[in-house]
């Protein structure tokens, strides 16, 4: 990192998770114009697509993993296929009224199970990779 610009990310390594979202593919692009390498992370492989399209034209070069985060052993194949890690970024996340899951908004009608899907996504997802990018990054130690 550069002593006169703190937002310079030249050579850092950066996962963005729900980077196949709106506010994923903008800290994508945002991190990618600083200069990181970015890698974003996904359910959908079409939308990682899309995304990793919008960065290429934009001239960054990112790497696109398609991987569901509540799967611990998937986020530990994830992280190690993307290697050494200076930052994450959690934005992955599902809100049930953009699935049809949420009993038409009232909470007497909202269905439990969309209740879990929101917690394992939105709390044990988040939880699954940033432990296991601490554990990559303490072992690696400061840069």
């Amino acid at each position: 990192m550069s002593g006169t610009d703190p937002f310079d990310l030249e050579g850092r390594r950066v996962l963005v998770t729900g980077a196949g979202g709106l506010l994923g593919a903008e800290f994508a692009s945002a991190l990618a114009e600083r200069g990181a390498e970015v890698h974003l992370a996904d359910l959908s492989a079409m939308a990682l697509a899309a995304t990793v399209e919008r960065l290429a034209g934009e001239g960054a070069d990112a790497k696109a993993h398609a991987v569901d985060i509540t799967d611990a052993a998937a986020v530990a194949h994830l992280v190690d296929d993307v290697g050494d890690l200076d930052a994450l970024v959690n934005s992955a996340a599902i809100d049930a009224r953009f699935q049809g899951l949420d009993g038409g908004g009232h909470l007497e009608g909202y269905p439990a199970e969309a209740f879990r899907l929101s917690l394992e996504v939105n709390l044990t997802g988040t939880f699954l990779v940033t432990q296991a990018c601490c554990r990559t990054m303490a072992r690696r130690g400061p840069r």
